[in-house]
């Protein structure tokens, strides 16, 4: 009797210790990505509507929502115009897009938010002048 309770307390341990490690994996959400154009932004509160191709999603921004707007600092929710080109990193928590990264992507010409000016090329030098006698 001694050893049948040694061996269902150890089978309780064990069972207690593997659950937690089971339900953690389940909980982690996979990252996902979408590019679009932001259709309608609303900063008050915390959401985002990409669209593309595929259709329109809307994205529910916290505190932890990095927004980088191809500048040194990071930029805020209320940066973001409707008509921007972003690159959306979030993950599903439920119903839920929950947005975890919005990148600004390179627009089309120069002087846009996140785009270098192109450079022009250097001009060929001209030739040198014949030596005065």
């Amino acid at each position: 009797m001694k050893k049948f309770m040694t061996v269902l307390s150890v089978l309780a341990i064990a069972t207690l210790v593997a659950l937690p490690a089971r339900a953690e994996k389940k909980e982690k959400a996979k990252n996902q990505e979408m590019t679009g154009t932001v259709s309608a932004i609303d900063a008050a509160k915390g959401t985002v509507v990409v669209e593309n191709k595929k259709g329109a999603k809307t994205f529910t921004c916290n505190a932890d929502t990095k927004v980088d707007l191809g500048r040194k600092e990071l930029g805020k929710l209320a940066d973001i115009k409707q008509g921007d080109k972003m690159k959306v990193k979030y993950v599903m928590k439920g119903e839920t897009a929950v947005a975890e990264k919005l990148s600004m992507v390179n627009a089309e010409g120069p002087g846009k938010k996140g785009t270098p000016a192109p450079t022009a090329p250097a001009a060929p030098a001209a030739p040198a002048a014949p030596a005065a006698r």
